[in-house]
């Protein structure tokens, strides 16, 4: 599954580390600080989040993640035609 992810989404992880790197790099630098200490100087492939969930066909409350560092990424990816993704911050 590791793999096919990888396979699937590895130049989509990329360019998203791009962007926020020259976007937001003061986020940028403390979001990937803890990545460097990842043990046998293992890379993740979602570098700056790293981990990586996946929700198919998932509806939650409205809630806020308490071990987010600052901000999330959320990316949905389908051919929508109906609903919502509906976020709101306090």
């Amino acid at each position: 599954l590791y793999d096919n992810i990888l396979q699937a989404f590895g130049e989509l992880f990329k360019w998203t580390n791009e962007v926020i790197k020259e976007c937001l790099p003061k986020e940028y630098d403390v979001l990937v600080e803890p990545a460097q200490d990842l043990s046998g100087g293992e890379v993740s492939p979602v570098t700056l989040f790293l981990s990586l969930v996946i929700n198919l066909n998932v509806s939650t409350l409205g809630h806020c993640d308490k071990f987010d560092k600052d901000f999330c990424l959320i990316l949905p990816l389908d051919d929508f035609r109906s609903g919502a993704l509906v976020m709101f911050e306090q």
